[in-house]
């Protein structure tokens, strides 16, 4: 044993791995949080972890080959060869993660991406439908967004009747451009009809242009247009709500049909204003305090135009708790979303918009779990199409350390939303 010992201590077994050791645990923390900054792919870690393996015991047969020569130094060559055997061993690591047959699941893991379940996925509800973006007809690039705020909001009229099931926007805008057939689409979002649309305006005009599609049928179940002058379009979401949902035989409650019917302003340039800052606000770029200036100040001229605009006052409190956080907490921005929501409450107390803001704001600025999951449960058992609350509900519950429950909104979150990743690459994640 003794001889061994010294053996080893000759040829610096000891002092090679110590050495390396150090300097793969410190390059392996480096990369983690590059993984983590880039969002890289988990499997980059993985082969990275492996690759530190190999190279572990190439760079033990080095010492103790170099240390029979009385000698620690390597060559060129012997350099290129280490490389070459590190990168091959990389190689094989990564394509054999990549055909290795997934791990059973848990009782409570979520799937991997929706695209890759896809073809195991159970057939999708016969009322379930996604609103893909409407087309921009008109000629002029500043009218863009008449067809993304009208898109927008009919899909959230339809989110808000519980007998569908809806997809949430921000999957769908990968199909702006529709290059995919609507089977396909449909498919990859779990959906068995689709609803398309264009909107052309002409100076006061307005025309909505719509079909709804069986995807796996492969037909029309309506199309129509809707003309309208520009100061009366009031109330045309909820128009085309109620059609779709009478073509998809929905059943609505008597809340549901309430709330399609009731018009939220009577001011055009109020809704005009509104529609615009919906179609800016879901933008990926207003992710950040520069993407949602232009979004809040349309909305503080909406409600110049009426200050009772409830839905306008809930949407101002959600920019403003989304602006608090990237704008360094600022406390003025914490003031604002309070005052817009508490304005919605006193107006209409039971506004699920203005409860979704309020609990929004307690999930981010007050950090009040308890009002966070009273206002967001309330939303998600009206409303269990709202990603959003479905989203925030699970983030106030996961902090509450109710896992288990947490994870059922956030299932529910990405189910609704299957393409949305900053959303689906972050709480879920964190709860595997």
């Amino acid at each position: 044993m003794i001889g061994i010992l010294h053996r080893l201590r000759k040829r610096k077994l000891v002092q090679w791995t110590l050495a390396y050791a150090a300097g793969a645990w410190v390059l392996l923390q480096v990369l983690g949080l590059m993984s983590e900054s880039f969002e890289w792919p988990r499997v980059f870690m993985q082969v990275a972890f492996g690759v530190a393996v190999l190279g572990f015991a190439v760079a033990i047969v080095l010492a103790w080959y170099h240390g029979e020569r009385g000698e620690q130094n390597i060559s060129g060559a012997e350099l290129v060869i280490i490389a070459a055997l590190l990168g091959l061993g990389g190689a094989v690591l990564w394509r054999g993660n990549a055909r290795a047959p997934a791990p059973a699941a848990k009782a409570t893991t979520v799937a991997a991406p929706a695209v890759a379940a896809a073809a195991h996925a159970p057939p999708a509800p016969p009322k379930s439908i996604a609103v893909l973006p409407f087309e921009n007809l008109s000629g002029n690039p500043a009218d863009a967004y008449l067809a993304d705020g009208m898109q927008e909001e009919i899909l959230n009229a339809l989110a808000r009747l519980r007998d569908l099931k809806v997809t949430s926007r921000t999957s769908v805008m990968e199909y702006r451009s529709h290059e995919q057939n609507i089977r396909e689409i449909a498919e990859r979002l779990g959906v068995r009809t689709v609803l398309e649309g264009s909107v052309r305006r002409d100076g006061q005009t307005l025309r909505l242009t719509i079909q709804l599609i069986d995807a796996h049928a492969d037909k029309h179940l309506l199309a129509t247009n809707y003309d309208r002058d520009l100061k009366n379009v009031l109330g045309l979401q909820t128009t085309v709500a109620r059609q779709v949902a009478d073509a998809l035989s929905a059943t609505l409650t008597s809340y549901e049909r309430g709330d399609l019917d009731r018009i939220a302003t009577n001011s055009g340039d109020a809704y005009d204003r509104y529609l615009h800052a919906v179609a800016l606000f879901r933008r990926p770029v207003a992710g950040d305090e520069a993407g949602l200036i232009e979004p809040r100040r349309l909305l503080q001229e909406a409600l110049a135009f009426d200050p009772e605009y409830v839905e306008a006052l809930a949407l101002l409190s959600q920019a403003e708790t989304w602006t608090y956080p990237t704008g360094y907490e600022d406390p003025a921005m914490g003031r604002a979303a309070k005052q817009a929501f508490e304005q919605a409450l006193a107006l209409d107390p039971d506004s699920l918009d203005a409860r979704l803001a309020r609990g929004t704001y307690a999930v981010y600025v007050s950090k009040d779990l308890d009002q966070a999951i009273s206002d967001l449960g309330a939303v998600v058992a009206v409303r269990p199409n709202s990603a959003d609350a479905q989203m925030m509900l699970g983030y106030a519950l996961r902090r509450r350390g109710r896992m288990d429950e947490a994870l059922q909104h956030l299932v529910r979150a990405w189910d609704l939303d299957p393409l949305n990743h900053a959303r689906n690459g972050g709480p879920i994640s964190t709860l595997l």
